[in-house]
């Protein structure tokens, strides 16, 4: 059976998370901050209830269940919720740092097999083949050499570096370099070909992304152009019925059957409701299919964070108008 985390070791496995998303934060300050929010949501809530309250004239047993419930369930729930968002952007914020570390490893590599091939020894060839151009990749580096010269072994601190991010490639060049290493080889051309490696993996990555683009713009098609524009129509057909048996007078004792006594009996779709379910429907598949976008062309779901804004943003705008222009072309035959 498998124990449960001590409080210590989930302090330590924050730390471990923030280390890697090269945030400064403090653990409590975090608790605290997030604590703050949750209560003022709850405040703002409370005082609107209150309002509502003395408003409706609202039994005062009812209401302090409701403000029970809201301070307990509600204030736990909303907690939660700022946690996870933070540890999503905590999570978003490591992918960014390991793709920024790839896309620059392979040029690292051929600086410090240059150098090596000049009569550098391993540790100094890294050294010095630190450029800030590199961005977090050169930090990372300079702390690996800076173990290596307090003391501490090459292919320790080039461990401890791998797994600080989550990607196969750097794992994958770091194992070969120990390898090579431990085996004595030419580290020199061992670095070259392991740069150029990535660097075909890359590129390879980029035409995998390009023959699929057929199915992108098929799902890019019906998610945020076909979508919007059938929920759009919907919506108008709704309005046009409802105007056409609104003028329908029904004498007394007749009566329609069917769909149109449903129709004519108050039972009506209402246009505000349909709309509602419309839009958080265009919503959900936009940010699905930036999801499955992103897992196609790039292979990972985190990339579709910074395309989901704009995905519902089209969606939505794309309902809009096509609700509009059908409502100019349409509505004016069934007034």
């Amino acid at each position: 059976m498998k124990q449960k985390k001590t409080s210590y070791e989930s302090r330590k496995f924050f730390l471990f998370l923030i280390d890697k998303s090269g945030i400064d934060f403090d653990f409590y300050k975090i608790s605290k901050i997030i604590l703050n929010i949750a209560l003022s949501i709850i405040s703002v809530f409370t005082t609107y209830l209150l309002i509502q309250f003395m408003l409706n004239k609202t039994f005062v047993s009812d209401a302090l269940l409701i403000l029970l419930v809201l301070w307990s369930l509600g204030l736990l729930l909303i907690f939660g919720v700022a946690w996870a968002i933070f540890f999503i952007y905590i999570d978003l914020k490591i992918y960014k740092r390991q793709r920024e570390v790839e896309l620059v490893f392979p040029d690292f590599l051929q600086l410090a097999a240059a150098n090596i091939n000049a009569g550098l020894p391993i540790d100094r060839a890294l050294w010095y083949a630190i450029r800030p151009k590199f961005g977090v990749l050169a930090k990372e580096m300079e702390l690996v050499a800076k173990s290596t010269m307090v003391g501490e072994k090459l292919d320790k601190a080039l461990i401890q570096f791998s797994e600080r991010y989550d990607s196969p490639n750097i794992k994958r060049a770091l194992n070969l370099l120990l390898v090579g290493l431990e085996s004595g080889g030419e580290i020199g051309d061992l670095l070259t070909r392991i740069a150029i490696n990535m660097r075909e993996t890359e590129i390879i990555k980029k035409e995998m992304a390009s023959n699929v683009m057929t199915y992108v713009i098929f799902i890019l098609f019906a998610t945020l152009g076909a979508a919007p524009f059938l929920f759009a129509l919907t919506s108008e057909l709704i309005v046009i019925m409802n105007s056409i048996f609104s003028n329908i007078n029904i004498s007394e004792g007749g009566s329609f059957g069917g769909i149109g006594g449903m129709l004519t009996s108050g039972n009506s779709i209402s246009i505000v409701d349909y709309q509602i379910f419309a839009i958080v429907s265009v919503i959900i598949s936009s940010v699905f299919s930036a999801i499955i976008i992103s897992v196609i062309q790039k292979g990972n779901a985190k990339e579709a964070f910074k395309k989901i804004p704009l995905y519902v943003l089209i969606g939505v705008t794309n309902y809009f108008v096509s609700y509009n222009l059908l409502h100019l072309m349409l509505g004016g035959f069934f007034k």
